[in-house]
């Protein structure tokens, strides 16, 4: 929502209110999301989106005044990282350039969504940024000179999981993080290593986006062996509360939000014509499989009353042949 009064700046804004339309419009991932329409009415511009109910992570970490917890964290950078791998894989790159807990969004059923694509772009490694934009603290050194690419969007993720560990705000030492084992000693070694080569200064020397959604879900993955309930539906269960009755699901994945391929058109009808072309998008989308649950656990409390009464008339069986043998 745009006022005229930003005279200087008037058509950049425009410009980066319009395409943030566009890109929605043509971005299909569970974590973005979705546009419906961009009008302007009394001098001012409306994009209409989705209502996510829920909270960011900021007013979270506010909230509850203590660190995530290693899982928790770890299991909300893997979801994150692979919004990064749909991103920058598309035929048309798109760098977001403003990862931080504000723009991230938990709901009420543990799901994760990113809000904001204001200064979201399209790559190219010809091309500079037009205006240098970015939060203080999470934009990385190359942000600053107008030199984003795609692996400025691994450093402000490295620099989220590390405040969402230690509660130390980026902006107070801009570029300058403190070792997460210095703040708080109970997170792996491991995990220190990859935050640490996702902040690093030089991008040549920074994890790119494929990478780090490797090893997050490899370290992930190392302490999962069987979940009954994923660290993101527990702390959702802790700011909202119990609010869905529902049965936990035994889960190795990376959450319990199963992934399963989807094609999705690329040619897309909306207003500025933006399209991918004649090929296929194909990402992983996830659904909640806790919705079938209950039916199942209906199916597995008849199958025991069933095997119950097998055995007890088997029992009885036995008994009735074995009986004139032992009065014998």
């Amino acid at each position: 929502i745009l006022s005229p009064e930003y005279d200087s700046f008037q058509e950049q804004y425009i410009t980066m209110f319009k395409r943030e339309y566009e890109l929605l419009s043509v971005l299909a991932h569970p974590l973005l999301p979705r546009a419906y329409n961009c009008f302007r009415e009394d001098g001012k511009y409306f994009i209409v989106v989705e209502f996510i109910s829920g909270k960011n992570l900021l007013q979270i970490m506010e909230e509850r005044k203590k660190p995530l917890t290693e899982d928790t964290a770890v299991e909300l950078a893997c979801l994150i990282s692979e919004l990064l791998v749909y991103l920058t894989s598309r035929q048309k790159p798109v760098i977001l350039r403003d990862i931080k807990p504000a723009n991230i969004i938990i709901t009420e059923e543990g799901h994760v969504k990113f809000i904001d694509l204001t200064i979201a772009r399209n790559y190219s490694p010809e091309k500079k940024d037009t205006m240098k934009l970015g939060s203080p603290g999470y934009a990385p050194p190359e942000q600053y000179r107008g030199e984003s690419s795609v692996k400025s969007d691994v450093y402000s993720l490295g620099v989220t999981l590390h405040e969402l560990l230690t509660l130390q705000d980026p902006s107070l030492n801009i570029h300058s993080l403190p070792p997460v084992k210095s703040l708080n000693g109970s997170i792996s070694d491991e995990l220190c290593n990859i935050i640490q080569m996702a902040t690093e200064l030089k991008p040549e020397k920074r994890l790119s986006p494929e990478e780090l959604s490797k090893q997050l879900k490899k370290r992930y993955n190392q302490d999962s062996a069987i979940k009954l309930v994923s660290p993101l539906t527990k702390l959702s269960n802790e700011i909202y509360g119990q609010k869905r009755k529902k049965l936990p699901l035994l889960t190795q994945a990376i959450s319990r939000q199963t992934e399963k391929k989807i094609k999705i058109p690329s040619e897309k009808k909306h207003p500025e014509k933006h399209r991918q072309g004649k090929k296929n998008i194909v990402f992983y989308a996830r659904y909640d499989p806790t919705d079938y649950i209950a039916p199942l656990q209906l199916s597995l409390f008849f199958l025991c009353i069933i095997c119950f009464f097998l055995l007890l008339s088997g029992a009885k069986g036995i008994i009735l042949c074995l009986g004139p043998l032992l009065t014998s």
